[in-house]
């Protein structure tokens, strides 16, 4: 198996299963999306992403990803394989996962039970340009998003981290939106709860 990435010059570089040191990492090569989505085997794979041996070596874990986030998102398990590689990969080799989810609907995944923690995990790790889009996205229906369950956690991160001018775009709209919020207390109120703590 091998994996495409960049070197520090811009110029491709292959990274390639051979490359696998780790013993965790060994056994579970070649089989990390089956194993992602079985609860004993999502464990497994994280070990074994916390255990690899060099960045290079997740990124081959995680390249047997490709293809499968959004399915990964609805997977009770394999959602927490997302997370974990969102947590320890370097941001410029969680494009794929944006990708994915762009393809799929950036709304849709803040909204998910399982899909707004990795957004969460992703915003709050990747540089804020990496991620921009997808904020674009999530914060045109604002009020669609921040009067759900689940996408309300997505706006209150928004709130409380990254730049300063997103922070002041998330306030200005829960001012525009107090109405609409203030309607739906599971997600709603707890968007306020987080303005009023983190606002200006």
């Amino acid at each position: 198996t091998a994996v495409h990435g960049k070197q520090a010059s811009g110029e491709p570089r292959m990274i390639t299963a051979h490359q696998v040191a780790g013993p965790l990492a060994k056994r579970v090569a070649g089989k990390v999306w089956r194993l992602s989505l079985a609860v004993g085997g999502c464990r497994e794979v994280q070990a074994a992403l916390e255990e690899a041996t060099s960045d290079r070596e997740r990124e081959v874990l995680a390249a047997e990803l490709k293809g499968h986030i959004v399915e990964a998102i609805s997977s009770p398990h394999a959602n927490f394989v997302i997370q974990r590689c969102v947590e320890l990969l370097p941001a410029e080799a969680l494009q794929f996962i944006i990708d994915e989810i762009g393809r799929a609907g950036f709304v849709w995944a803040a909204k998910h039970k399982y899909g707004c923690r990795i957004m969460q995990r992703l915003i709050d790790r990747c540089p804020a340009e990496q991620v921009q889009k997808a904020v674009d996205r999530i914060l045109k229906v604002f009020a669609e998003v921040g009067r759900h369950a689940y996408g309300t956690h997505v706006l209150q991160l928004l709130l409380r981290s990254g730049p300063i001018s997103r922070r002041k775009q998330v306030w200005a709209l829960v001012e525009e939106n107090l109405e609409a919020l203030v309607s739906h207390p599971r997600g709603g109120c707890g968007l306020l709860a987080a303005a009023l703590e983190h606002g200006e």
